[in-house]
């Protein structure tokens, strides 16, 4: 952020990255290697450690972030929330289930339940975690933070998240873009709040793009399923019953190879509309972004942003983990060099947030695994 500097309408860059791969790899493998000896209860420093490194090697206008969380407030959250909450949510349809098992509707409806249960609660999970980073983040010696209501947040995800099931997926530009605000507007660094000004019609071109991709895709799925499995299923066009000798001979022509190269370039495909619908997002909700009178932009091409995101997944899953050093490196410079802001504000209107701080860490979120870094 800037200082005192003279108002000016060029982007600069924001963020400058100080990462190491070297340190990085020495961290994660020291991680990977105490979670697995103390059966995953290490993961609570592990995650201590690893946010410390991230946030002291971020650099914004000559100071660094520092994260002055700790494992135990993260250990303490999750013990509680598994204790009253997971727990009890685990074995009481268990035990519905046990006793109405001569009513097989009763247990569908019991996890169904289950399901909408975990359903709701993922957002508010995700809404605490996101409170308690923020208030463990300080940029000389200021702290974030974080207002609002998880449990507001949670039933607008819900109520939203049916709309688009209803609505074919047409309702997810609104239904991205009122969350986003509602994030931005309750989001605090210091005693001041940000601005996003973004409005969910801006987006409809770039769904209405994806959705035309889903069908592309769609359609190259189809025309490669057919050519490999057409020969086996032709006789029952023709009113005849398959050969088991034509269809072994026919499967054999489709090598094993072929068909995991169809797989995997299929699931590739398939999140190519996904991704350039985001990168639009992404881009559209920086630009809407403002904070103390400055402005943002994320400079950087769907293609370089599909690209980006693509290979980050394939390093983090293909590696099993293993590679995640080299993501968040990644991770941290695309944005430090993308990532820019224009306008000035004056340090002496930024004060200590009086915002009050969760005592606990992520519980919800480390319960479900979502916790992330």
């Amino acid at each position: 952020m800037p200082g005192d500097s003279a108002q000016t309408d060029a982007y600069r860059p924001l963020v400058k990255s100080h990462y190491e791969l070297g340190k990085l790899f020495k961290i994660h493998l020291t991680n990977v290697l105490f979670t697995m000896l103390t059966l995953g209860i290490y993961r609570f420093w592990a995650k201590t450690r690893m946010r410390r490194y991230l946030w002291s090697h971020v650099e914004i206008e000559g100071d660094r972030l520092e994260y002055t969380g700790t494992a135990k407030e993260l250990l303490f959250g999750f013990l509680i929330i598994v204790g009253v909450l997971i727990i009890p949510m685990v074995i009481v349809p268990e035990v519905i289930s046990l006793a109405a098992t001569a009513s097989p509707g009763t247990q569908l409806a019991v996890g169904g339940l289950q399901g909408l249960i975990i359903f709701f609660l993922i957002p508010i999970a995700i809404f605490r975690a996101r409170r308690y980073r923020l208030t463990r983040t300080r940029w000389r010696g200021i702290r974030g933070g974080q207002t609002g209501s998880s449990l507001a947040y949670a039933g607008t995800s819900f109520i939203w998240s049916i709309l688009n099931v209803v609505t074919l997926g047409l309702a997810i530009p609104y239904t991205r873009t009122y969350l986003a605000r509602y994030r931005t507007k309750h989001t605090w660094f210091g005693n001041r709040s940000m601005v996003l000004d973004a409005t969910g019609r801006s987006l409809y071109p770039a769904l209405f793009v994806s959705f035309l991709l889903y069908f592309a895709v769609l359609a190259v799925f189809l025309a490669l399923a057919a050519a490999i499995f057409f020969p086996v299923v032709q006789p029952l066009f023709e009113g005849g019953m398959p050969n088991p000798e034509k269809i072994k001979i026919s499967l054999g022509t489709a090598s094993a190879l072929q068909l995991i190269v169809v797989f995997v370039l299929t699931a590739v495909l398939f999140t190519f509309p996904t991704l350039w619908y985001a990168a639009a997002e992404v881009r559209y909700f920086a630009s809407c972004l403002n904070f103390m009178n400055l402005g943002f932009e994320l400079d950087t091409g769907r293609w370089r942003y599909v690209w980006f995101v693509w290979t980050n997944q394939f390093m983090a899953s293909l590696s099993l983990g293993l590679l995640l050093p080299v993501v968040y490196k990644r991770y941290v410079d695309f944005y430090a060099e993308r990532f820019r802001y224009a306008g000035s504000f004056s340090e002496r209107d930024l004060s200590q947030s009086d915002l009050g701080a969760p005592a606990r860490g992520e519980g919800l979120a480390d319960a479900f695994d979502i916790g992330g870094i």
